[in-house]
């Protein structure tokens, strides 16, 4: 494909918001009512919801002609994923554990893979009618949704956040040993740090909005959790970095999975906070 940042916004507004919208009103038909739940090998669940999600972003991001993986579907093979220049990554339901127990923390994410890059990210957020978007540099929005699927009172982000001190984002229904102890240096060291606990890639949404400064994770997660997630905050000025390397995280790996990460739209907090939290 030719690639160029104007490229990537038609492919986002044409098809990957589209795609993300129809299946979060899909998903919707199903939010707190009689859902079928399966487990998966890992023991992670997976709902009638799931996969009607996925069909649908599926079958609107083939019309594009680029391969898409699913969370919900077999995985392709390395040797085959690895001659993939551009290739869609979806989550249909992030947040399944949230979105059975009938909470509002989870998201349908889209992303675009440019040569192992996350170019181009969308997380709606269906229960709250909030859509995050986001591609290239410098080019990353919130906005909402009406019944008649029209975007208004679209922010550029990052938006101007005055909040004192540190605010650091983590999950709310992952949380291991290192992370806790992770966020426990974090604290004690800059005193008036402040810990949210969101579900779902939502948290990588107050990242690119500049309503928190870092979110920590050590441990194992799959790409497409993330990639969207990755991908905004990339187009909101920020990175998502390999906490050990300080690298950019690059996707489409042979087990696709990433190392322990930190993301943050603020620079200097995030090798202030790395430097003084290094986790062996």
């Amino acid at each position: 494909m030719v690639v160029d940042e104007a490229r990537f916004g038609e492919l986002m507004h044409n098809f990957a918001i589209p795609a993300a919208i129809e299946a979060g009103l899909e998903v919707m038909k199903y939010y707190r009512g009689k859902l079928a739940v399966g487990y998966k090998t890992d023991q992670s669940p997976v709902t009638d919801a799931d996969i009607a999600a996925s069909r649908i972003i599926e079958n609107l991001l083939s019309e594009t002609g680029l391969p898409v993986l699913s969370e919900e579907k077999a995985m392709t093979g390395f040797e085959e994923r690895r001659q993939w220049e551009t290739y869609w990554l979806i989550d249909p339901i992030d947040g399944t554990k949230e979105f059975i127990r009938g909470g509002s923390d989870f998201t349908i994410n889209i992303a675009l893979i440019h040569q192992t890059v996350p170019e181009i990210g969308v997380i709606f957020a269906p229960a709250m009618s909030e859509i995050w978007f986001g591609y290239g540099s410098n080019h990353a929005f919130k906005a909402c949704l009406l019944e008649d699927k029209t975007l208004v009172h679209i922010k550029k982000l990052p938006t101007q956040n005055d909040t004192p001190g540190i605010r650091i984002v983590a999950s709310k229904s992952h949380m291991n040993a290192r992370t806790e102890e992770f966020v426990k240096r974090i604290s004690a060291q800059f005193g008036s740090a402040e810990c949210l606990h969101i579900g779902s890639s939502l948290k990588f949404c107050l990242i690119a909005e500049g309503s928190a400064n870092i979110y920590a994770r050590l441990g194992a997660i799959n790409e497409w959790d993330i990639a969207a997630g990755h991908a905004i905050v990339r187009a909101a000025g920020g990175h998502v970095v390999n906490i050990n390397t300080r690298d950019e995280l690059v996707y489409n790996t042979k087990e696709m999975k990433t190392d322990d990460f930190a993301a943050s739209c603020h620079d200097a907090v995030l090798v202030q906070i790395l430097d003084a939290c290094s986790i062996q």
